[in-house]
């Protein structure tokens, strides 16, 4: 097994959790800014919700449930997000 330092953190806009929690970790694979909606100018660019993403993406419906967001159905679609992301290439999914 590798080092937790090695380890990539994978998730949806994460860098607020990790401002929050005071968990600096530089390997992070952020779908929100590996599909962005669109680039502006100035700033950071605009996200999509993990949502959109997973339809447009993965063809299938997350956080259609009463409670909303369900933690392990997220994450399993962030996780898949990534991994079409580094099957296809930096420019897959771009605006």
């Amino acid at each position: 097994g590798g080092e937790a330092s090695e380890a990539y953190l994978v998730g949806h806009s994460l860098e607020n959790d990790l401002e929050a929690l005071g968990l600096p970790h530089g390997r992070v694979l952020d779908t929100a800014l590996l599909y962005p909606l669109r680039y502006n100018l100035q700033g950071a660019p605009a996200k999509s919700s993990l949502r959109a993403l997973t339809w447009r993406f993965l063809k299938r419906q997350i956080q259609t449930g009463a409670r909303g967001h369900d933690p392990t159905e997220d994450a399993a679609a962030a996780m898949e997000l990534a991994q079409l992301k580094l099957r296809h290439g930096a420019r897959f999914g771009l605006p």
